[in-house]
């Protein structure tokens, strides 16, 4: 997998946000964090890297 892709799968947002892939996904299954779902009963969500990365660097500011 390459790392300049433009979107990412639960389970990497979930490595970059360094929270649970089930945390991620109830978050943006309720509106917390901005993704798409893909189509079908069991779609998968799928998010924007650069979403995630400012999430994260919002999260490191905060914290510093």
């Amino acid at each position: 997998m390459t790392k300049n892709r433009r979107n990412i799968s639960c389970a990497e947002a979930a490595e970059l946000l360094n929270e649970d892939p089930r945390t991620v996904q109830r978050k943006a299954q309720s509106g917390e964090y901005k993704a798409e779902k893909m189509p079908g009963l069991r779609g998968a969500y799928i998010f924007e890297r650069a979403y995630i990365q400012r999430l994260v660097a919002k999260r490191e500011r905060v914290a510093a």
